[in-house]
């Protein structure tokens, strides 16, 4: 009885062309990382290296929007009054 070998390797049967997978095991794990740290920054919406990403703009309650209305002069005193008491009960 001769070596045991499984079925599927047998001495000189793959060896010609495993040593060629290496270099494109190492390029495919290069460009994963490469793609996760690219998409990372993708997810910063524009902030370079070691800056914090800008805050999302939060919406203004009805009473700032009316406040900013009448510092831009858009509202009369009379109008601003009228909607800060209907707004703050």
């Amino acid at each position: 009885m001769g070596p045991m070998y499984s079925w599927w390797w047998k001495p000189g049967y793959y060896s010609w062309w495993w040593p060629s997978c290496f270099p494109f095991l190492l390029i495919f794990i290069l460009a994963f990382i490469f793609l996760m740290f690219r998409r990372s920054d993708a997810r910063n919406l524009g902030a370079g290296p070691g800056q914090t990403p800008p805050r999302p703009e939060v919406e203004d309650s009805a009473l700032e929007i009316v406040k900013k209305r009448y510092a831009r002069g858009d509202l009369t005193r009379e109008e601003f009054e009228t909607l800060r008491k209907d707004l703050s009960s």
